[in-house]
């Protein structure tokens, strides 16, 4: 029942990429170039945010990590479990608007990038988040309508990215020695990456 719902809305989702040409060129966009939109946008975000943006710029950085690190379990993840693509799966049904091989499309590591992104931005301090969230919705979605990953690949990949940046983020200072060094490579202030301080209460 739960895979006849889920391949229903993985077809309603490929027929309609692939019954207009905008949506098949949108959808092989964003499925095939999400990467690297996010690390082009990532380092021209790091070089060109005022000099004094230090709680912006260490965002970016928190993102960065947060993506390698959420990506490297998808692909621990996929390696022991095998879920075949839908392309693969089911191919006089499935339209492939990309070639992909035949390896486990679960969980998307595309999403869980996307997401761990998204997330970092959104708390960290870039003031960036609605963009990358929006960006990250669209190459779930994406991925899902050229045909390479089961919607619930993506969601799985959305999972996994928001908890490791959420994980990043609250151990943070772990990692306060090298990101600061690495800020300081380029020229830039790393300043203090301190939480908000809590509102003092009255009569303190």
């Amino acid at each position: 029942m739960v895979l006849n719902l889920e391949l229903r809305i993985l077809l309603a989702i490929n027929h309609a990429a692939a019954g207009s040409s905008i949506l098949t060129h949108l959808s092989v966009f964003f499925a095939t170039y999400g990467p690297e939109i996010y690390a082009v946008t990532l380092t021209v975000l790091f070089f060109a945010l005022p000099r004094h943006a230090t709680r912006a710029r260490r965002a970016l950085i928190y993102a960065a990590v947060a993506a390698g690190v959420s990506v490297l379990i998808t692909m621990g993840i996929s390696l022991i479990v095998f879920r075949e693509r839908p392309e693969f799966a089911y191919p006089l049904l499935v339209h492939a608007l990309v070639k992909h091989g035949n390896d486990s499309s679960f969980p998307s590591d595309h999403a869980t990038g996307a997401f761990a992104i998204a997330t970092a931005m959104f708390l960290g301090g870039a003031a960036l988040g609605w963009p990358y969230l929006i960006l990250a919705v669209l190459i779930a979605v994406a991925r899902v309508a050229v045909g390479v990953h089961w919607p619930t690949d993506v969601l799985a990949g959305a999972i996994i990215g928001t908890a490791v940046a959420l994980l990043v983020l609250r151990f943070r200072s772990v990692i306060e020695a090298p990101v600061a060094g690495f800020i300081r490579i380029f020229g830039f202030d790393p300043g203090e990456d301190r939480p908000p301080m809590r509102m003092r209460r009255r009569g303190e």
